[in-house]
């Protein structure tokens, strides 16, 4: 069986996918391209006030990690639906990180997606940041030593 060809992936610093017609253009550039990852940072979604409906892209899962308790940040992911996902969880990411990963399968194909946005101003130390990002790929690499790892996104 031929091994599958690299997913294409897209990286969009989008300064909030809640101004008006943001949605429209990410999915004109999403099905223009024939994007299968879209990575998206400074989303400015909130939970209580921005429904998945509402930023949804036709043909892809949403997946998304809200900046808490400051306005503005945020990540979301948008994998193709057609792709098998899983969202994955290490258990050391706190939540003032706004980083999230999602396990994406294609066959025997595995690849981590990571999608992270570190602020000019974090409310943590950069070193913590580092060293919840080698953890991560270092348990990645030791539960799954034949996937791939992309992290992508606005790092400042």
């Amino acid at each position: 069986m031929p091994t599958p060809s690299p997913p294409t992936l897209y990286v969009f610093n989008a300064r909030s996918i809640a101004k008006p017609h943001a949605i429209e253009q990410l999915t004109a550039e999403l099905i223009g391209y024939d994007v299968d990852i879209a990575v998206v940072s400074e989303t400015h979604l909130k939970p209580n006030k921005h429904n998945d409906s509402v930023v949804n892209v036709d043909g892809y899962n949403l997946f998304r990690r809200d900046r808490k308790g400051r306005k503005g940040g945020g990540v979301a992911m948008y994998v193709r639906g057609s792709m098998c996902t899983t969202v994955w969880i290490t258990p050391d990411l706190d939540s003032v990180f706004e980083m999230l990963w999602v396990k994406v399968s294609r066959g025997s194909d595995v690849t981590f997606v990571g999608a992270l946005y570190h602020p000019p101003q974090p409310l943590y130390r950069t070193s913590e940041l580092i060293n919840i990002i080698e953890a991560t790929t270092v348990k990645i690499h030791r539960d799954y030593p034949d996937s791939h790892i992309i992290l992508a996104g606005d790092f400042n």
